[in-house]
């Protein structure tokens, strides 16, 4: 499970001098860094592409730190983490169980420096347009000041931005060298993606796994170190009777090859007899008869000596601390699955804590700022009367990627904000598959007193009753409708939109 950890981030130990923007290497040979330091300097009517550089460090330092523990593909399923980090550290450092949830706080704050930057140029009426290559961007995953194979940041974050529906549809655009013009609108898109982001981390240390994550380590180095029982059974013996019983099933098994391959022989000669001779009724009813006890009379027999003999094999086996079945005939292998089995324990055992309440509340904050900088990208996107390598279009542009936007796609996504909203606010209800159609689950009610989530209470319904009402419930109709407005990418497209 220590493999499951992270560390806290480190500072980021390079010798760069602060540059001036116009001295600066082109982003595509000196990173991130280098070029926040230079903006930095310059201030004013960088602020924009200032703090978009700021959030894609903020994603550059949480990929260093999966890289310095050797974490790889065992955070694919995480919140903020499902990024593909390229490159894998052959060498991890060992991290204690707090440092995961001390990763979220620095994402935290990271966040929160790119959400100043952004928010205090558009106060000052700053918001800049600027222009990127995306293939230009790169993380320094393994932290040597370089661009190595894998460390495209595109490749990262173009799966999880666009959902790999879109991807596959726009392979050859993604290839191309493509330059975006990021504007006004775009600035809103930024803005709203921090909050959400910084609302799922929120969520995740409100429920800080470290303590459970704790236990779980303790647990392995239990089992790892745990005591020897005493063998007081007669090896020699239990060897011969393994030897005898592998001996009799391998003959059950040719009596069963035997009679099987019998079977097929009066069914082919019942075949061959009503193609060539139908009217031979005696010869047809005489194999017929044979036939028809054949399974019983034959194979029934010999399945169940089968059965017996592979159970007492297995139990011998056993006894002298033997696999009872070889690996090919194992569906479930534990410890090949056991970073996912710790995975889903730690998120069980995490949830049915009690949440920290300020935690709670200000990630429901960032999701209602979320959807208000949205609402806001969506106003300024459609006054746009321009056609310059969008991010994302409206009705009348296209993005750099070719995806169009049409006039009901954006309303249907809008409607999906508008309920998500209602949600927030108490206004809608969840509905509960096994409860009244009556009643719903209020998000808000949670919100304001939250509680720990035992999952086979709120399966049950029970667990939900102190967060119960009666009222209007959302349904998945909308959902379900810009699923098919998307192509079956509603997914994908709502992590675009955000």
């Amino acid at each position: 499970m220590i493999r499951f950890l992270f560390s806290s981030l480190m500072a980021l130990g390079l010798s760069v001098p602060a540059f001036a923007q116009d001295d600066v290497a082109p982003l595509a040979e000196v990173g991130l860094q280098p070029r926040i330091e230079a903006l930095s300097v310059q201030g004013g009517a960088h602020g924009f592409e200032l703090g978009m550089l700021l959030a894609l460090r903020a994603v550059e330092r949480s990929l260093q730190t999966r890289y310095d523990h050797g974490l790889g593909d065992r955070m694919s399923n995480l919140p903020l983490l499902r990024l593909d980090g390229g490159a894998r550290n052959p060498w991890p450092e060992y991290a204690p169980p707090e440092t995961l949830t001390n990763l979220m706080k620095t994402l935290l704050t990271d966040l929160a420096e790119a959400r100043a930057v952004l928010e205090a140029a558009r106060d000052s009426g700053e918001v800049t347009p600027f222009e990127m290559t995306l293939q230009d961007l790169w993380f320094d995953v393994n932290g040597n000041v370089s661009r190595d194979d894998g460390e495209d940041a595109m490749s990262a974050l173009a799966p999880i931005l666009l959902g790999r529906r879109t991807m596959a549809a726009i392979a050859g655009a993604q290839r191309k060298e493509t330059t975006v013009r990021f504007d006004e609108a775009d600035h809103a898109w930024l803005t709203a993606y921090t909050h959400m982001l910084s609302g799922v981390a929120h969520i995740f240390v409100a429920f800080d796994p470290t303590r459970v994550i704790a236990s779980v380590a303790e647990g392995h180095a239990r089992i790892a170190e745990a005591p020897s029982v005493a063998d007081t059974f007669d090896r020699a013996a239990l060897e011969g009777e393994l030897a005898r019983i592998v001996a009799e099933l391998e003959q059950v098994n040719t009596e069963q090859r035997e009679t099987r391959l019998e079977r097929h022989r009066l069914e082919a000669r019942l075949r061959e007899l009503r193609a060539t001779d139908p009217r031979d009724e005696a010869a047809i009813a005489a194999v017929s008869a044979e036939l028809s006890g054949f399974g019983s009379r034959n194979l029934t027999p010999l399945n169940r000596r089968e059965r017996f003999l592979r159970t007492e094999a297995d139990v011998v086996r056993r006894k002298l601390g033997q696999s009872t079945a070889p690996d090919n005939r194992r569906w479930f292998d534990p410890e090949r699955m056991r970073p996912e089995l710790d995975a889903a324990y730690t998120l069980i055992a995490a949830l049915r804590q009690q949440p920290d309440p300020d935690g709670i509340r200000a990630a429901r904050d960032h999701w209602r700022s979320m959807m208000a900088e949205n609402r806001r990208f969506w106003e300024n996107v459609a006054q746009e009367d321009d056609d310059d390598r969008e991010w994302i279009p409206n009705t009348r542009q296209t993005g750099v990627f070719g995806i169009t936007v049409d006039e009901t796609t954006a309303d249907a996504w809008q409607s999906i904000l508008a309920d998500a909203e209602a949600l927030l606010e108490g206004r809608l209800l969840i509905p509960h598959p096994l409860l009244s159609p009556e009643v719903g689950i209020s998000l808000k009610a949670y919100v304001e007193d939250p509680g720990p989530i035992d999952l086979i209470d709120w399966i049950h319904g029970i667990g939900a009753a102190p967060y119960v009402a009666r009222g209007p419930t959302i349904t998945g109709q909308r959902w379900a409708a810009f699923n098919r407005l998307t192509g079956g990418n509603a997914g994908g497209l709502a992590l675009f939109f955000n």
